[in-house]
């Protein structure tokens, strides 16, 4: 896996992750920064690594995601697809508000489960598992 310092940051680029795993099957990454091109294709490569762990439910929060191109929407599309293959769930956590707004004009918010924290999340998740 792509290399973490010892808070478990990754450095992509204009992108920086943060990841935490509150619980087994469930990988938090908070992204903050920018998403470009070149961007892009390193969270993608990333992401492929973090979805060899088959998690169950993976969370981006993107508070702190300043800017997205359209290929960086393309990376998040993908990671819906390929972990809905697997059995597991992408959940988008509290987008910035340039974030929240390409969301919307591109209609990605009727394709992906929005929430306000990760918290809220969590327990949606939790309610659909029981």
């Amino acid at each position: 896996m792509t290399d973490q310092d010892a808070d478990g940051i990754v450095k992509l680029g204009e992108t920086t992750v943060r990841v935490e795993q509150p619980e087994s099957q469930v990988v938090v990454l908070y992204l903050a920064g920018a998403i470009g091109m070149t961007e892009s294709s390193r969270l993608m490569g990333y992401l492929e690594q973090v979805l060899a762990q088959v998690p169950r439910l993976l969370i981006m929060d993107l508070s702190e995601l300043h800017f997205i191109t359209s290929m960086g929407l393309g990376t998040l599309i993908s990671t819906r697809s390929k972990i809905a293959k697997l059995g597991g769930t992408l959940i988008l956590v509290n987008p910035s508000r340039h974030v929240q707004e390409v969301l919307e004009i591109t209609n990605l918010t009727k394709l992906f489960s929005v929430f306000s924290s990760v918290e809220q999340a969590l327990q949606s998740s939790a309610d659909k598992d029981s």
